[in-house]
């Protein structure tokens, strides 16, 4: 039920930014799906920070993911959250 709800309201975040114009043109629903659950994401209380604060800490941390760094965090990652499908 919890699954649902969530689903629900991804599908609500993508509705509400095709309505704003803001869905990834080439219209791929993986890429709009990815950007609706990062919105949702920013969303979410989080102690005191507000949604200015996440995105400066988001744009600072950015630089320091790397194509190097992100293998290894799947790798260590998968026998924790079960990531099968992160090559």
């Amino acid at each position: 039920m919890e699954e649902l709800r969530k689903l629900e309201k991804v599908q609500r975040m993508v509705s509400f930014m095709d309505f704003h114009g803001v869905s990834v043109s080439n219209s791929d629903h993986h890429h709009n799906r990815f950007i609706a659950n990062f919105m949702l994401f920013l969303l979410e209380p989080c102690g005191d920070l507000a949604i200015d604060d996440k995105c400066c800490l988001i744009s600072e941390l950015m630089p320091r993911v790397s194509n190097f760094t992100t293998p290894s965090m799947s790798l260590y990652l998968r026998p924790v959250l079960n990531f099968d499908y992160i090559v």
